[in-house]
């Protein structure tokens, strides 16, 4: 996955799409100066500015370059894939051995590795990755502390009154 999105990552070397919107205000919260950014003032309001922090952080790292404002959606892609594998393991294991839970969630991580729009999307400094990488991330917790709930009936009363949660 980090492969296939972080290869030639420069390229093309100019705003795509809707990156004029995102990677300008990224830039804006970021550096701040007009100068650098090419504005004078923040492009778009529409959406929160999470996922223009996040464009943020690899244009304060890297500069405002191609590279610069991709690499956090390339980053958020690669770990949604391994977040995808560790979900798919954690569902399959109560159903069937442990070598096959492994592989069913090999195969699931391995084809949103190489789905298209998934790629495209982790190779663009957009803010479709990030939602994905929140909502694979969110329905992991509802999967684990389903799991946890599971434990509730073994803890003693007093944990038992907050069902198991810390």
């Amino acid at each position: 996955a980090a492969v296939l999105r972080l290869a030639s990552l420069g390229r093309p070397g100019e705003l795509v799409f809707d990156e004029i919107f995102y990677a300008r205000d990224a830039c804006w919260y970021v550096i701040g100066n007009q100068d650098a950014c090419g504005i004078s003032d923040l492009v778009s309001r529409a959406h929160p500015p999470l996922g223009k922090w996040l464009i943020g952080s690899g244009i304060a790292a890297f500069g405002f370059d191609p590279f610069g404002w991709r690499i956090a959606a390339a980053l958020a892609g690669t770990i949604s894939v391994a977040l995808v594998y560790l979900l798919g393991w954690r569902l399959l294991r109560g159903v069937t051995n442990p070598s096959a839970a492994s592989i069913g969630a090999a195969v699931g991580a391995g084809l949103l590795a190489i789905d298209l729009l998934h790629l495209v999307h982790s190779r663009i400094a957009m803010l479709d990755v990030f939602i994905t990488l929140f909502v694979i991330g969110a329905v992991a917790a509802i999967v684990i502390d389903r799991d946890r709930a599971r434990e509730v009936v073994r803890l003693a009363w007093w944990r038992r009154l907050a069902l198991g949660r810390p």
